[in-house]
């Protein structure tokens, strides 16, 4: 959820971004398709990674991507770097939406599988709603940076904690054999 209360806030908001950046609606829109467009590409490539490397592996790097996308989307000083920073999006959201349907397959038994990606949409879902909610506060108590600030400790520390929870998962599933 941490993770993707960064995303959240960023798309939520992604108006009140770029007007600092010498943005406007039309360049807010420019920046969310090109972003979308990225992040169907990984999508349709991520059949030929998981060739080369299993989904938890590209599950982290998704976890990443959000951060170094956060973080570059607040040091972004002008449209143009914002832009570039769009580049992010398909090892960001583009792989996370596809390695996390096969990371939970692949953890959870045949008849938890359902349950298991319930959880992670409920995760989503709750993530949303924080996002929205917390990040509407901060840009009214913080302005747009400290809400861009928050965005990338949030997903920073969720990198950590599903470096971390995959750690234990493979070490788990290690002692099962």
């Amino acid at each position: 959820m941490l993770i993707y209360i960064s995303h959240a806030v960023i798309n939520n908001f992604i108006y009140q971004i770029v007007v600092p950046r010498g943005g406007t609606s039309e360049h807010m829109g420019t920046a969310m398709a090109l972003a979308g467009l990225l992040e169907v590409l990984a999508m349709f490539c991520f059949p030929a990674l998981t060739r080369w490397k299993d989904s938890g592996f590209w599950f982290r790097v998704s976890g990443v991507f959000f951060t170094l996308k956060a973080l570059c989307t607040l040091l972004a000083p002008n449209m143009t770097v914002f832009y570039l920073v769009q580049l992010f999006q398909p090892l960001g959201w583009g792989l996370m939406t596809v390695s996390s349907v096969y990371f939970v397959n692949r953890l959870m038994q045949e008849q938890d599988r359902i349950k298991g990606q319930a959880y992670m949409t409920m995760s989503l879902s709750v993530a949303t709603i924080i996002g929205s909610l917390g990040g509407g506060w901060m840009i009214d108590t913080f302005g747009v940076d400290g809400m861009l600030t928050a965005a990338v400790i949030s997903s920073a520390l969720g990198t950590v904690i599903v470096m971390g929870a995959h750690a234990k998962s493979a070490s788990f599933r290690s002692a099962r054999r």
